[in-house]
């Protein structure tokens, strides 16, 4: 075990913490009241969870095993039947997960948190039909990663180096929480606790699986050290396997083929000794020797899909640059970012850093309820609402000035005169405007069923000509994007263009030629 665990099991106090700790004590009572449960029945049953020899009293082998190094979740109890353990079973009901790191260990760092998080998420997701997402950590994710130190914001506080690792909750709660005091390291040796085994266990526990008492399971209660490449093993493969399903079909073709087998010898080769927390293990591989031949043979090929899970990280390669396309809708957010919304996905541009953020998520998690399909988007700052149209609707959203959190407030459909033709929005002489293929007119959001005059975008915008297909404000600026691939910039300020009929991959404010 790790040399920083402090924690020492020596007299009865510290039996009956520990089992009031780890659910043994039915009656939960963390005074160290037993209930009807003597301490002699809860070390037995503790003993025979552990597999360890079963007498009923703190022998040496249970003090060793209950000074280990754990997760925080309790051990479930014993005794349950099979249709009792089915009953409890939960999973999440989605196919496409979040998540997002929202502090971390500066033993780690911020950019290798990132990176061993999403490798922990891909150790499962590779093998389950479940598509997990990396976010931002200002997003609303389905699960949320921290670090924290002792009471930290819920029922289970952590107790500094050594004893409780971590603790994560069960569908569809998604919390996962590090205890901030460990020794947290990436290297694999005894001496501190490597950050991505622990990682795995604990989004096991958010996927919702149970501990598991097989000592080759990553999601064993006490800390064990696992290589990397051994990470996860079949029984837990199969377990998560029956939660979500397999992440694909093996498909098998046959072809036939004159091969031939190459001369063997027997030989024995042993592998590397492998230490972990719990045990050293030699392994011998015997290959049997096979005489030379040739023959015709029909050989299987099995080749199975390559599995990625998705993330944030990377762009899908269906989705193009903003620059690159007429988008579906983009705005000035309260948070001095730009928002731009498009084939279901949401980016940001950093107008003060001069780039784009590089989270990018399905706009769904930030703008709940909203379909895919979109049309035009507008910031009200006057009600400090975001507007964002369909073909047939209209979606408001508050934005909160503390959280910047946009939360839904309710949808209403459009009238007849609106629905299929608005291609924009922009926010115009202080107030906003839909813009159609060759016009605008204004929308009050309190008053849109009645229609109001419509003007021709050439007599409002000197000189314009061209159907627009997309069109939004940033600060003072409108943009028109026409139908030729043109981009036009009206300066409302100065009242005169900024840019005039220039191609629009390289000439507005967050796709220019330098960037």
């Amino acid at each position: 075990m790790n040399k920083n665990n402090k924690l020492i099991i020596e007299s009865k106090s510290d039996v009956v913490k520990y089992l009031n700790e780890f659910g043994y004590n039915p009656c939960d009572d963390s005074t160290g009241f037993l209930c009807l449960h003597s301490l002699s029945s809860m070390l037995k049953d503790y003993q025979r969870r552990f597999r360890l020899h079963i007498t009923g009293i703190l022998d040496d082998a249970t003090k060793q095993q209950m000074s280990q190094s754990r997760c925080g979740n309790k051990d479930p109890p014993l005794g349950l039947s099979k249709n009792t353990v089915a009953s409890l079973v939960q999973k999440w009901s989605r196919s496409i997960l979040t998540w997002s790191l929202r502090s971390y260990s500066s033993r780690i760092g911020e950019a290798q948190s990132h990176r061993i998080l999403q490798q922990a998420f891909n150790a499962w997701a590779q093998h389950i039909s479940l598509d997990i997402i990396q976010v931002c950590s200002w997003c609303s994710p389905d699960i949320i990663v921290e670090f924290g130190s002792t009471d930290h914001g819920d029922r289970y506080p952590f107790d500094g180096p050594g004893r409780t690792l971590a603790h994560a909750f069960s569908p569809e709660d998604g919390r996962i929480h590090f205890d901030m005091d460990e020794s947290w390291t990436t290297s694999y040796d005894d001496n501190e606790i490597n950050f991505y085994v622990v990682a795995v266990h604990e989004i096991g526990h958010a996927l919702g699986l149970d501990h598991a008492y097989e000592k080759s399971s990553i999601m064993y209660p006490s800390y064990q050290l696992f290589r990397e490449r051994d990470i996860l093993p079949y029984y837990d493969r199969i377990r998560i396997q029956q939660l979500y399903g397999s992440a694909s079909k093996v498909t098998t073709r046959s072809t036939t083929k004159k091969t031939t087998t190459p001369r063997t010898t027997t030989k024995n080769i042993t592998t590397p000794r492998i230490t972990t927390k719990k045990a050293t293990v030699k392994k011998k591989v015997t290959t049997k020797a096979t005489p030379k031949s040739t023959t015709k043979t029909t050989k299987k090929v099995t080749t199975r899909p390559k599995v990625t899970t998705r993330s944030t990280m990377n762009l899908p390669s269906k989705i193009k640059l903003p620059c690159e396309v007429f988008i579906d809708a983009a705005f000035d957010f309260p948070d001095k970012s730009f928002h731009v919304l498009d084939t279901g996905m949401l980016r940001r541009y950093l107008p003060n850093k001069k780039k784009w953020d590089r989270w990018i998520l399905p706009f769904e998690q930030i703008y709940r309820g909203l379909p895919n399909r979109i049309t035009a988007g507008a910031y009200d700052f006057s009600r400090n609402e975001v507007l964002i149209f369909t073909i047939t609707r209209v979606y408001r959203y508050k934005v909160n000035l503390r959280t910047y959190q946009a939360e839904y407030r309710r949808n209403d459909s459009l009238p007849d005169h609106l629905q299929g033709v608005i291609v924009g929005a922009i926010s115009y002489r202080d107030g906003i405007h839909v813009i159609k293929a060759n016009t605008l007119q204004s929308f009050d959001i309190e008053n849109f069923k009645r229609k109001s005059k419509e003007r021709k975008l050439r007599d409002e915008f000197p000189s314009f000509s061209g159907s627009v297909k997309a069109a939004f404000t940033s600060g003072y600026l409108h943009h028109f994007f026409t139908n030729d691939r043109l981009v036009h910039v009206w300066d409302e300020q100065f009242n005169r263009w900024k840019t005039f009929a220039k191609p629009m991959e390289s000439n507005w404010f967050a796709c220019t030629k330098k960037l």
